[in-house]
């Protein structure tokens, strides 16, 4: 089944409620949220779709920042995160949910109350002072994955060592028929409400400066790979079929990156199988990246 397309009005719906998104807001659900993106996605009381052989309906998707109300939904999210290995999922949702100045959460306005996904960046510097529980076997996790010494090194040196790390944890993971111009609209939120964070005199000073040097990005996401191809242990292909669409453009920009398997997968081995990624992006590869996909989400349309 082919993804379903966004309308025509999604990009000037997102437009209008990012500039809402950028003004400092109460926690309570009713102020938080914004006016919502309208997109086509499959229903039942719409005229049938010849191409897709199902009917359309429009679907109004609501963009959060991320608070205390989200910690149940996110918290599925975050317990899928290592594979079932051991860790506690709990002090990692609280800190996606406490910081509320970076990310979007994403709900449907029929539904306000559950999180369909996040797009967020969590500063490597600061998660061990919020949430001790959750680094340290993330952290573990993907050393014993990583297949390539060099960028084991790297890893474990500096962009997960929390005393010195300038990098950010990228989590994009959201259920998988969200339409691709979405992805494209979430990144762009992201990265501005990231630049935005270097200014933010509201912030905590000393929070502000991780964000002011802050200087790469480690991609952790999902995707598949064909039974017939193998997982890839340094660089990954364009052949991999990622999750969601900016991973893709991601994975084009990145300094270094690398995939593992999913242990124990439920699916059968003549399936695509699912498998990890990791990518370590710098701002210019973050920002290359953006634009890339805007660009080609917009001659899409």
């Amino acid at each position: 089944m082919k993804r379903p397309k966004a309308s025509e009005d999604s990009e000037k719906s997102w437009k209008k409620s990012k500039k809402s998104r950028e003004r400092r807001r109460d926690d309570t659900h009713k102020e938080e949220e914004e006016d919502p993106v309208s997109l086509d996605v499959m229903g039942e009381d719409a005229e049938p779709d010849p191409e897709l052989g199902a009917s359309v309906v429009n679907v109004e998707f609501c963009f959060f920042p991320p608070s205390e109300i989200d910690f149940h939904s996110l918290k599925g999210f975050a317990s899928n995160l290592l594979d079932g290995a051991a860790w506690n999922p709990s002090t990692f949702t609280d800190f996606l949910c406490g910081q509320t100045h970076i990310g979007t959460v994403i709900k449907t306005s029929d539904d306000n109350d559950t999180a369909l996904g996040i797009t967020t960046c969590l500063p490597i510097r600061q998660i061990p002072d919020d949430a001790p529980g959750a680094f340290q076997p993330l952290r573990d996790f993907l050393l014993a994955r990583c297949p390539d010494p060099t960028i084991k090194k790297e890893l474990s040196k500096t962009v997960l060592d929390p005393t010195v790390s300038k990098t950010g944890l990228l989590i994009t993971d959201r259920v998988l028929n969200t339409p691709d111009p979405v992805g494209a609209a979430l990144l762009e939120a992201l990265v501005t409400d990231m630049n935005n964070a270097v200014e933010d005199d509201d912030l905590d000073p000393k929070e502000r400066q991780v964000w002011q040097e802050q200087t790469s990005y480690l991609l952790f996401s999902r995707a598949y790979r064909s039974p017939e191809e193998p997982i890839p242990t340094s660089g990954v292909p364009e052949s991999i079929a990622c999750c969601r669409i900016e991973d893709t453009y991601l994975l084009r920009e990145a300094k270094w990156s690398f995939a593992f398997g999913v242990a124990n997968a439920a699916v059968n081995k003549n399936e695509m199988q699912p498998i990890r990624i990791v990518a370590l992006l710098d701002k210019k590869g973050l920002t290359k990246a953006l634009a890339k996909l805007k660009k080609d989400n917009e001659t899409a349309a």
